[in-house]
């Protein structure tokens, strides 16, 4: 399938297996604003309260039983501070994948194959991203071969082994008040990591894509 052009804010965010919409997934519960842009209308954060929440349990359920996963988005930062671009929750308040831009710009990737694994994943030191650059970045995590890697503008960066407990995700229950979120993190029901500047085409795949 080609790239989703975004025509509202729920088509911002969409969830694949393969080439297949499995559902459009996100609602906004703190709005960021809509942004036209030349290319395509796409999310800007304030980087102070704004977050979009995907809800609870959401992409972490449609990832049960699958081998890999991947995400991957257009940003563009306009502040460094250590922001959150997305985050599933796997069982009660762990991680199931995030990805974070450090305070110095670096991609910090990683997740889970199941609860009671330790965080797996790393920082990409080899590229740094620059305020105001528009890139693509992309992230997977295989869980069949134990291997987590990050692109930016499909240029390979973080390329690390993993120790899963499983070769396949492992979906358990996250508590009611920790959410899938993009642009930030909501963990306990506290808002954090808040992202600034553009997010766009936000797509999770439970097939490791290349």
């Amino acid at each position: 399938a080609g790239r989703i052009h975004a025509r509202r804010a729920e088509d911002v965010v969409r969830a694949r297996r393969g080439g297949e919409v499995l559902a459009v997934v996100m609602t906004l519960l703190r709005k960021p604003f809509m942004v036209e842009t030349p290319y395509r209308p796409t999310l800007l954060f304030d980087g102070v309260d704004d977050i979009a929440l995907i809800g609870q349990n959401k992409i972490n359920a449609l990832l049960n039983g699958a081998s890999g996963f991947t995400f991957s988005a257009w940003i563009k930062q306009t502040a460094l501070a250590s922001q959150r671009v997305f985050t599933v929750f796997i069982n009660g308040t762990n991680i199931g994948a995030r990805l974070t831009l450090s305070a110095t710009g670096f991609i910090v990737f990683g997740g889970v194959s199941q609860s009671t694994d330790a965080l797996q994943g790393g920082t990409d030191t080899t590229r740094a991203i620059n305020l105001g650059e528009l890139v693509h970045i992309a992230g997977t995590i295989d869980f069949a071969n134990a291997v987590i890697k990050s692109y930016v503008n499909g240029v390979l960066g973080l390329n690390v082994s993993a120790t899963f407990g499983s070769t396949t995700y492992v979906a358990g229950t996250p508590t009611a008040n920790s959410e899938e979120a993009i642009g930030g993190a909501r963990s306990g029901g506290v808002n954090s990591l808040f992202f600034s500047g553009t997010i766009d085409e936000v797509q999770f795949w439970s097939t490791v894509r290349t």
